[in-house]
């Protein structure tokens, strides 16, 4: 079971993400992280970039063990749950947000820590 406070980040932050608006199309994935990086500022949370917590594990955005992964276009649902469930093992991890255009898999919990999903075709209109 996943600790309150994890839980409370992991919400903090697909809060601040609520409504993000990007492109629908062209977007790189340093674009994708950017926009993220701005509603976080935006909404005063801080994180760190690029940050190494284990073997093959490197979030896109690191929040205090919360894990920020962002993806361009439609995410590979198979091969991401493996890399969110490779990070999730890891101790330092608290919780994980995965940010893409659609093709997430589902909230919930991985390894007993709480994953959030962001699909950013729902703020366009588009539930995927």
């Amino acid at each position: 079971m996943p600790d309150a406070a994890a839980l409370a980040d992991v919400q903090a932050v697909v809060a601040a993400l609520a409504g993000l608006r990007l492109p629908a199309t062209n977007l790189t994935e340093a674009e994708v992280v950017a926009a993220v990086e701005a509603r976080l500022l935006e909404a005063g949370l801080r994180f760190r970039r690029e940050v190494s917590f284990g073997p093959r594990c490197r979030a896109d955005l690191w929040r205090g063990g919360i894990v920020i992964e962002a993806k361009r276009a439609f995410a590979d649902r198979t091969a991401l749950l493996r890399q969110l469930s490779r990070y999730a093992l890891q101790p330092s991890v608290r919780g994980l947000v995965a940010v893409a255009e659609a093709g997430l898999p589902a909230p919930g919990r991985l390894a007993g820590k709480p994953l959030a999903c962001v699909a950013l075709h729902r703020a366009w209109g588009i539930a995927v």
